[in-house]
């Protein structure tokens, strides 16, 4: 199944902070730790960065923002720790 690109900046699981490369999907936590702390590597955010999820338009992640949502970018994140960061 071939499906229309899509783009992060129309997706519900889009944390857009900041410039669009710094832009973090909730669905994909970053695994693995570094030894600085117990948690992540310090230099690395939690979730990895939408351009790396959505490198060719295709996501098979991507969700539309609901219309009329008000889902704020905490209530995004709050999911995404739900979801198993």
């Amino acid at each position: 199944m071939t499906r229309e690109e899509v783009y992060c900046e129309d997706c519900d699981n889009a944390l857009r902070q900041g410039p669009s490369y710094a832009w973090m999907c909730i669905l994909a936590p970053r695994t693995g730790t570094g030894f600085c702390t117990r948690d992540l590597w310090d230099d690395d955010p939690p979730y990895y960065r939408c351009n790396t999820v959505n490198t060719h338009g295709n996501c098979a992640w991507w969700a539309p923002i609901p219309e009329g949502s008000e889902s704020t970018e905490a209530e995004r994140t709050a999911r995404g720790k739900k979801r198993g960061e």
